[in-house]
């Protein structure tokens, strides 16, 4: 099997992850900054600043306008919790409707 290959069916198996916790109806932007939130969050989910999350490579491809919006949608859906007007926590996944 060649490395791509391999590579393939590991992205097939994630999707089918992604599809299993409902993550499939988020936008691509929404899931990198979904992503990018965990990436740097702490163990014990402390409050984290999007400038924080701006800095992380997964999302260093992403507008500030387009940030904004995933982070509000994010939100939205339950995602992410608003903590002080400036800073957010990682929830606990949604349960899918």
């Amino acid at each position: 099997m060649s490395a791509l290959s391999g590579l393939a069916k590991i992205r097939a198996a994630l999707w089918q992850i992604e599809k299993d916790l409902g993550l499939e109806k988020l936008s691509h932007s929404e899931r990198d900054v979904l992503y990018a939130f965990h990436a740097v969050a702490a163990p014990d989910r402390m409050a984290i600043t999007p400038d924080r999350v701006q800095d992380a490579d997964r999302v260093a491809g992403i507008c500030n306008v387009e940030f904004a919006e995933a982070l509000t949608r994010l939100t939205e859906l339950g995602y992410l919790e608003n903590t002080d007007g400036d800073a957010y926590r990682i929830t606990d996944l949604p349960r899918p409707a």
